[in-house]
């Protein structure tokens, strides 16, 4: 396989960053070069810069945006060309237009191709997930009061043609990686 975008997005608690840690490893496995650009190691370094409560202020969504950007010029720049990168992120109403030219600009600039996956939970396992141990400490949701009002104001998604949509409450995470690589070759 040569270099993909992979762009996994979804609500909290739908195991965006298991499945892309567990597709990280059976790449790496099979032999491919690949990054992990999970949405809370970028944003993080800006989001402790904040208090909490101004994370998702358009100011501050404008830097994180500005840091991947610049993220995305040193990946086009040093890493080797059929490398493959593995993006997460949950999108709320909040957040600037440009969110989504990231992955696409990634994938056009490597002239790679652009896989989307939206992840999908049912309610009852989300809410058993966030509040799962270590996640506050990578400044994830890990409540589920939080998680409720999150869903309630809505997810975007990119209007990409080809973006799929997979189920995670019946799926282990190798599974779901396994699913979510086979689309790169389809």
């Amino acid at each position: 396989m040569g270099g993909t975008v992979f762009q996994l997005l979804g609500y909290p608690g739908t195991g965006k960053y298991t499945v892309a840690r567990e597709m990280t490893r059976l790449l790496r496995e099979d032999g491919h070069g690949v990054s992990l650009m999970d949405n809370h190691s970028t944003a993080n370094l800006v989001w402790d810069l904040v208090p909490g409560e101004r994370r998702f202020d358009a100011d501050v969504l404008e830097h994180v945006i500005a840091f991947r950007l610049h993220l995305l010029d040193i990946a086009v720049e040093l890493s080797p060309p059929d490398w493959s990168f593995i993006a997460t992120n949950f999108v709320g109403p909040r957040a600037p237009e440009n969110v989504f030219d990231i992955p696409r600009r990634l994938a056009e600039r490597r002239d790679a191709r652009l896989v989307g996956v939206v992840l999908t939970c049912s309610t009852e396992e989300r809410e058993r997930r966030v509040v799962s141990p270590g996640r506050a400490e990578r400044l994830k949701v890990a409540d589920v009061e939080l998680l409720r009002r999150i869903i309630d104001a809505g997810m975007r998604v990119p209007d990409w043609p080809d973006l799929v949509e997979l189920g995670t409450t019946a799926l282990t995470p190798t599974d779901a990686a396994a699913k979510i690589l086979a689309l790169a070759t389809g």
